[in-house]
């Protein structure tokens, strides 16, 4: 559910944020650091990757992005990667169920149509709900949004 995507996205920030967690311009780079996770940017059709592999029984992960993104976008594809991998690559890679994945983000920004994401499928609908819980939490999202306005 939504409520436990967002209860997620603020532990990974408490736990992989570094000493800037509670900043609105959130690190994505310093929270895929912290998992373990490099990131590269290459010059590719592809907007983004990400790469989860067996070698020798060990798994290397990368997070690839195309030199064409521009800042914002790069830190909602890294989020969005890294819901997919905390979502759908870590449980099968600690029961063994995968022993090779990838995954490229090709499409832009889901499409909108009176306010329903439309042609996305649940998999991709939940790795970006992740990433939206974790760069902005509702919290902070709720007191940005009521700070100017307060009386006090």
């Amino acid at each position: 559910s939504n409520g436990d995507l967002e209860r997620l996205g603020i532990l990974v920030r408490n736990y992989f944020g570094g000493p800037n967690k509670a900043s609105p311009n959130l690190s994505m780079e310093t929270i895929l650091r912290n998992f373990g996770i490099p990131v590269r940017l290459r010059d590719m059709r592809e907007r983004a990757a990400l790469v989860a592999q067996d070698q020798k029984g060990r798994f290397r992960t990368a997070v690839i992005l195309g030199t064409q993104l521009k800042p914002h976008e790069q830190r909602f594809y890294l989020a969005h990667l890294l819901g997919h991998y905390i979502l759908h690559f870590q449980p099968k890679i600690a029961t063994g169920d995968i022993t090779m994945k990838g995954m490229k983000e090709e499409q832009d920004y889901a499409p909108r149509l009176m306010g329903k994401i439309v042609g996305i499928s649940e998999i991709e609908r939940a790795a970006d709900d992740f990433a939206v819980a974790l760069l902005m939490p509702k919290g902070m999202f709720t007191k940005a949004i009521e700070s100017p306005f307060s009386s006090s």
